[in-house]
């Protein structure tokens, strides 16, 4: 029926028609290159049902007018048009390399140092209490786990780490760290902030990232709450604790993420694909929404046109069951 219909409708037409009998529905992350009206408006006649707001790369001061201007598009074309704004959470990133970038060949020592690095191998981290917390035998994943370093001595102020799989590093990379046990909490103050921010600003969904367990997600329902806001809370699902409680986690949230990025370091990724369609049936189970997130079509910025794998990617995860997409 689509395909008879846009042979003889207006593209504009097509796309509202096209709109309404959709019933996956499609998140468009704002970027610097799709934050003005014209271009937020044709994301919209494209089929964006909500936009997305990545506070790890913008505060409320940045964030504010693009706001404000997704309700103007939404009112200019009489659609309803949400907005999540997605909380950066407990991220943990390399600090300055003293190299644009370092190669890290197999059987390399590196160091995580407390303070300053003062040679090549020394690295630091946005997290702090990192080097206290980490053990002999930990994994390290740096560059979206690409390179592989593993905890082999520990002491006060440094810890040395081996290499098992080379690569590339650069600066303010993330660091992922699965299996270890943190202290950091789920909600910094920054979050807390940017979250009270969310709730005033009349956003529809506030998601938090790297949940652990129920009791976060509560806490970010009551902080939404106390600053007068009815948003809905998304748990994104990015760490194996998550998916130890599971069950809990979906109750809890109001909607879930499958943020596969991080998920699947965090993980084996070989079993990601498996989680993905455990946590779809959880939350269908619990009659909960769940988005699929994270390098849904990323060739295309690059190329016109998707890979063959990842049509088919999209297309299992709305046969799966999932109510959303998500594109970075």
């Amino acid at each position: 029926p689509l395909s008879f219909l846009e042979s003889y409708m207006p593209e504009h037409q097509f796309a509202q028609v096209h709109n309404q009998i959709s019933r996956t529905k499609i998140l468009a992350t704002v970027g610097t290159s799709c934050q003005e009206f014209d271009q937020l408006a044709a994301l919209v006649e494209a089929g964006a049902d909500v936009f997305r707001l990545n506070m790890a790369h913008g505060g409320p001061d940045e964030l504010q007018p693009i706001v404000e201007r997704i309700r103007s598009v939404g009112q200019q074309l009489n659609q309803p048009i949400a907005i999540l704004a997605d909380l950066a959470g407990p991220k943990f990133r390399l600090g300055e390399l003293q190299e644009d970038c370092l190669e890290c060949h197999r059987d390399e020592d590196y160091f995580f140092v407390s303070g300053e690095s003062n040679s090549r191998n020394e690295l630091t981290s946005s997290y702090e209490p990192l080097v206290r917390e980490l053990k002999v035998g930990n994994r390290v994943m740096l560059a979206d786990g690409t390179v592989t370093m593993e905890v082999v001595e520990t002491s006060t102020d440094r810890v040395r780490m081996k290499v098992v799989q080379a690569g590339t590093i650069r600066s303010r990379q993330g660091i992922n760290l699965p299996g270890v046990k943190l202290s950091a909490p789920a909600i910094s103050v920054e979050d807390h902030q940017h979250a009270i921010w969310a709730a005033k600003a009349g956003v529809d969904f506030i998601s938090l990232s790297f949940v652990r367990s129920p009791d976060e997600v509560r806490t970010l329902k009551d902080i939404a709450s106390s600053a007068g806001s009815s948003a809905r809370v998304i748990a994104k699902i990015e760490k194996g604790e998550a998916l130890e409680r599971l069950d809990e986690i979906v109750n809890e949230a109001d909607g879930i993420m499958v943020a596969r990025g991080d998920l699947g370091v965090e993980i084996d990724v070989a079993k990601m694909p498996m989680e993905q369609k455990r946590i779809i049936r959880t939350c269908q189970e619990f009659h909960k929404p769940v988005i699929i997130a994270t390098q849904m079509l990323e060739s295309m910025h690059e190329s016109m046109r998707p890979t063959r794998a990842e049509a088919t990617d999209v297309a299992n995860a709305i046969l799966d069951g999932a109510d959303a997409c998500m594109l970075s």
